[in-house]
């Protein structure tokens, strides 16, 4: 294992970016990629916790004000569980929550924030009494009708509702109207004799519970529309209604509308000349509302092409219960494998020039990359980890596509066995041309060092290698070729070469999060990326302009 070189600095700003003290991020639920639970990470963070808290701090605070952090979860995560460490002294317990409540952008992030905390006490209470104070100056700083507002959009997140803090709490206000709301959300009581502004602010509470509990359409709508309510409030017997949704579309967000695209294609509302479909044609090719959603183009990528194929394919878990548990006969198996392709011409078009106005969203590194894909038979027919609706090479690309349109320096390869092709594109590529180039030559086997080699031989300067890559691409590489290839050995050649001594690598390989190649090693410049979302761009994008090594 090669000696760190990272400072601990460096290392905990890993962490906060990628979840994990070594070199390895994982796409998906931090719940169930914990990096807090390991020894080496828990160590770290306890000591700088010990020695340099104020400096952590700083460390949160900077990820926090970046535009581009991967996982604002993470920050919270960490926050809980510093508070839980046994010498912690009260005083920065308190400087800890005031963070939390400074840097807390929504009531999720909070409730996230309490999540974490509380599952983390093991059989002490369920909150410390710092985090309850904190909580009390949460709700204190809110006015009656943000309180009301936050009550109506989510009553409860991971099983706390905002019931169960304010009563831990003990919250309270100096405001009449405001404890008239407080007294509702407890009690669930209200008196004629209140001032009418407590009564409106009721009255809101009281519309956002009857819609979540009606099954009549009409009043669900009458509801909506007054009071600007989006899907998340309506019962879920109305979700399969059309009235239903062609009224909170309106007051949704594109990041929330994007998933529910296949839902809109089923019930019909995505037909030429609808309403719906002209209010998403709108929004999708509106230049200034995709830059104001901030949503990242690989996310409008993926929901199209789950649009576009008809939903994600089976779990093979599924199937294999569907045919030995259930017993379903051979027809009713190829119904459930069967995806219907969308039929929605016009909304696909309007998804690409979507595509191609988010990446605008993504802030140049202005760096020279050199991206190489394996284009192996594994590689063209494994789906992604944290996007089944993709297979390896079409997440290759479609991150190719975007480093086209954003950055000013991009090189693309195909791995052939033991050396790389080069691809010549233009930026302006459409994906299916980009996909054909790329899937032209097959190959046998794929050599990641095959990149640096090529770069070296042909006195090309890359600040970022980016290699896509099939978790079992070792399997069919003959047994005749140099150890050295698969290490860093001709990476470190390039660096010394070149005269570009931190000259990066990235390591994605999207079909398995058990891949390894700089992930056991705590070593600068290099990261292995495991599975395939937006998340993972945006690691790959904070890594390569330098915001962490």
């Amino acid at each position: 294992m090669a000696l760190s070189t990272l400072t601990e600095r460096e290392r905990l700003l890993r962490v906060l970016y990628i979840n994990s003290a070594n070199s390895s991020y994982a796409v998906g639920n931090i719940d169930l990629y914990k990096g807090f639970s390991s020894e080496a990470t828990y160590s770290l963070i306890h000591e700088a916790v010990k020695t340099n808290l104020e400096g952590l701090l700083s460390l949160i605070q900077q990820a926090n004000s970046d535009k581009n952090l991967p996982n604002r979860v993470i920050l919270f995560y960490y926050l809980a569980n510093i508070l839980n460490l046994n010498d912690i002294s009260d005083e920065s317990k308190h400087r800890v929550t005031s963070l939390v409540l400074e840097i807390c952008q929504s009531d999720q992030e909070f409730f996230d924030f309490i999540k974490y905390h509380s599952k983390t006490r093991l059989k002490k209470s369920k909150l410390s009494h710092t985090v309850i104070k904190a909580v009390g100056k949460f709700y204190n700083r809110k006015s009656p009708l943000e309180l009301a507002q936050s009550y109506a959009k989510f009553n409860r997140y991971h099983k706390w509702s905002h019931k169960d803090l304010i009563k831990l709490a003990h919250v309270k206000s100096d405001t009449a109207t405001k404890n008239i709301v407080i007294n509702y959300i407890l009690k669930q009581t209200d008196s004629d004799a209140e001032p009418q502004e407590a009564k409106d602010i009721i009255n809101r509470i009281k519309k956002s519970e009857e819609l979540r509990k009606t099954s009549d359409s009409l009043k669900a709508v009458e509801i909506i529309t007054e009071f600007d309510y989006s899907i998340h409030q309506v019962n879920p017997d109305l979700h399969q209604t059309k009235d239903v949704w062609t009224a909170v579309l309106s007051n949704m967000l594109l990041k929330e509308i994007l998933p529910c695209l296949g839902k809109l294609y089923k019930l019909g509302l995505l037909k030429q000349n609808s309403p719906v479909h002209a209010f998403l044609l709108d929004i999708f090719t509106n230049a200034e509302k995709v830059k104001a959603s901030g949503v990242h183009p690989i996310d409008v990528f993926s929901y199209m092409k789950k649009l576009e194929k008809g939903g994600r394919p089976i779990d093979p878990k599924l199937l294999h219960h569907l045919q030995n548990d259930k017993k379903l006969s051979e027809e009713e198996l190829k119904k459930a494998k069967t995806r219907t392709e969308a039929k929605c011409p016009s909304i696909l078009t309007a998804l690409e020039n979507c595509f191609t106005l988010a990446c605008k969203n993504v802030i140049p590194t202005k760096k020279r990359y050199l991206i190489s894909i394996d284009v192996t038979e594994k590689a063209m027919n494994s789906h992604c980890i944290g996007n089944k609706t993709l297979n390896c090479v079409e997440a290759a690309v479609s991150f190719a596509l975007v480093l086209l349109k954003v950055e000013e320096h991009v090189t693309i390869a195909t791995y052939f066995n033991d050396r790389i092709n080069i691809i010549n594109v233009h930026k302006d590529i459409s994906f299916a041309d980009l996909v054909e180039n790329v899937c032209s030559k097959k190959s046998s086997y794929s050599l990641y060092s095959s990149s640096f080699e090529w770069a070296s031989k042909e006195n090309k300067l890359f600040d970022v290698f980016i290699n896509f890559i099939h978790h079992r691409f070792r399997e069919n590489i003959p047994k005749t070729e140099k150890l050295s290839r698969f290490q860093t050995e001709p990476l470190e050649k390039y660096r010394e070469s070149s005269r570009l001594p931190d000259a990066k690598l990235v390591m994605v390989c999207p079909s398995s999060p058990n891949f390894v190649a700089a992930g056991s090693q705590d070593i600068p410049n290099m990261i292995d990326v495991l599975g395939f979302d937006a998340s993972a761009c945006k690691v790959i994008e904070c890594f390569s302009r330098g915001t962490f090594r």
